[in-house]
């Protein structure tokens, strides 16, 4: 009996499951600088509530990431930590800001990231930005969606 011949799809869905595509050095160099800008930006006191929110951003959708290939998901759980921590002092000072030993973990975090960012296939990359901003638009409404 002889095969049925594969469509293009059907090669083209095969293939990214056998060799997945990961994202391209361009992606990964803006990625890296949104993780360092936004951590610089808190750091040295310029934080605002859209620093904020795209550091949550980060944070979950790297967490997700890594829930999803399941690497890294203990320090991403920390930084997911260490995130709450963040938006917990806000919520309680008006102050985008961390402390001594979570600046620490951000720090370390960033690391984490930018290897997840490197490892992670760019597919699952883009689902875990989806589940990410969802994620925030559940817990922060359209204030999530508005720069501040």
């Amino acid at each position: 009996m002889p095969r049925q011949r594969l469509t293009r799809d059907q090669l083209l869905a095969r293939a990214q499951r056998t060799f997945p595509v990961r994202m391209t050095k361009r992606d990964l160099v803006h990625v890296g600088i949104a993780h360092i800008d936004t951590l610089n930006d808190i750091a040295t006191g310029r934080g605002t509530f859209a620093s904020l929110r795209d550091w949550a951003s980060n944070v979950l959708t790297w967490y997700r990431a890594a829930q999803l290939m399941s690497i890294g998901i203990d320090e991403m759980a920390e930084q997911r930590e260490c995130c709450a921590r963040l938006v917990e002092r806000f919520e309680r000072t008006g102050r985008v800001a961390f402390d001594g030993p979570d600046y620490q973990l951000a720090k370390h975090g960033v690391d984490v990231m930018d290897e997840l960012a490197r490892r992670v296939p760019r597919a699952i990359a883009l689902e875990a930005v989806a589940w990410s901003t969802a994620a925030l638009i559940e817990l922060y409404g359209p204030a999530y969606t508005q720069s501040a």
